[in-house]
């Protein structure tokens, strides 16, 4: 990904018999801007859910694992919230 702003990942962990909860808590522990969140139905709405709730950035993204985003969809994300947040400003002010 080519998007340099800030980054935080919240990771939403559901039912697993794998090592998934002990690899994530893992990576947790070693990078400050990862947290982990719990999903114990382990379905797709409620960990997207959990993860919103406990995220602390003004723009979100969702990157459900199977998404298959292209390589600058997060900084053209990031690019489009801003002139919307710009434009939002601009009417605000009474300019249209």
């Amino acid at each position: 990904q080519d998007y340099d702003g800030p980054l935080e990942v919240v990771l939403a962990l559901g039912p697993s018999r794998d090592r998934t909860d002990e690899v994530a808590a893992r990576i947790a522990a070693g990078d400050p801007r990862v947290r982990t969140v719990a999903n114990p139905s382990g379905r797709t709405p409620e960990a997207l859910n959990a993860a919103i709730a406990d995220a602390l950035g003004r723009l979100r993204r969702l990157d459900p694992g199977e998404s298959g985003y292209a390589d600058d969809s997060r900084a053209a994300s990031a690019r489009l919230f801003e002139l919307q947040t710009q434009l939002n400003r601009l009417r605000e002010a009474g300019m249209r």
